[in-house]
């Protein structure tokens, strides 16, 4: 995700690119799901944890808080911008001195919203770099700054990260070309 973000600015860098649109993954959020019933265990309510976990200083808006028939966003900012971050936020103080976290009451989970904006390359999930040139650019130049930027960036990736052109739309001017040519 990071690394995509930073490829995206590399590849609008390129002459000729008009600008690169992201897909495939959809919309990153944060849900967090609490039974009513567990949290009243606990004499806690769906706001009384909205409370809590904004008592962190966590103000971005990219999650909800889920109960039984309620649902609240959360805004999280910080350092803690990921579920597994999430699972230590203390909630509240026991009676026996002990700290209840937020995972002991709740459910956090990372999500791509919608789902129907999923990409798969060879099964895997993808994030999808969509580059469209200049009006005035020439389609097989930019193609061929793309290819290069792409053959620099996998000669110090790791084996888990994987860059490739999947869609190359230019093909068909280089074969038109060479029919010119040829007749």
């Amino acid at each position: 995700d990071f690394y995509a973000d930073g490829l995206l600015d590399r590849l609008t860098a390129l002459p000729g690119v008009a600008r690169v649109t992201r897909g495939g993954l959809g919309t990153r959020t944060l849900t967090i799901s609490a039974s009513r019933t567990v949290l009243e265990g606990h004499g806690l309510t769906p706001a009384a944890l909205a409370m809590a976990i904004a008592a962190q200083n966590i103000d971005l808006p990219i999650g909800t808080l889920e109960g039984d028939g309620a649902e609240l966003t959360v805004r999280f900012t910080a350092e803690r911008d990921t579920a597994a971050a999430l699972t230590t936020i203390p909630v509240m103080v026991l009676p026996n001195g002990a700290t209840l976290t937020l995972s002991d009451v709740a459910l956090i989970e990372e999500r791509f919203e919608p789902p129907h904006d999923r990409a798969f390359v060879d099964g895997a999930p993808a994030i999808v770099l969509d580059v469209a040139k200049a009006l005035n650019a020439d389609a097989l130049r930019v193609l061929d700054g793309v290819a290069t930027l792409v053959a620099e960036e996998t000669t110090h990736l790791p084996a888990s990260i994987r860059v490739e052109v999947v869609q190359d739309v230019t093909s068909i001017i280089r074969d038109r070309l060479v029919m010119l040519v040829q007749n």
